[in-house]
């Protein structure tokens, strides 16, 4: 299996997993001027950014520490500009990141919600 192929699964299985858990997707691989968002769900009345990260095994670390500040920064770039051509002044937002595990077993997901803030914006710019 090439990169792509790993991530389109990956993201597959985020995705039944999350709407199994009762989210509604409003787009998946929403490209934007700053990158791509790879999963937008609503979660009751709060977006979700899901960024998809998936890995054979935690030999490099674990999925989520490969979401650096330059990705992170990109993401809230990408959700700026999708609310922006929404015309959406007023909405709730975060933003998660879904570890996929694809073990020589069955593949599983850690779904960590909240997986990183801007309380300290100013450093990502």
């Amino acid at each position: 299996m090439n990169k792509r192929e790993i991530g389109s699964r990956a993201e597959k299985l985020v995705l039944d997993y999350l709407l199994g858990k009762g989210m509604s997707l409003v787009a998946q691989n929403y490209i934007s001027p700053y990158g791509e968002a790879d999963i937008i769900l609503m979660d009751g009345d709060e977006f979700a950014f899901v960024e998809v990260k998936a890995r054979r095994s935690d030999k490099f670390g674990k999925p989520a520490e490969a979401v650096t500040k330059s990705k992170m920064k990109k993401y809230l770039l990408t959700a700026q500009y999708f609310f922006m051509n929404a015309g959406m002044e007023d909405y709730r937002v975060r933003f998660d990141v879904a570890e996929v595990y694809l073990t020589s077993g069955s593949p599983w997901v850690n779904y960590i919600q909240n997986a990183y803030d801007f309380s300290g914006i100013e450093e990502f710019y």
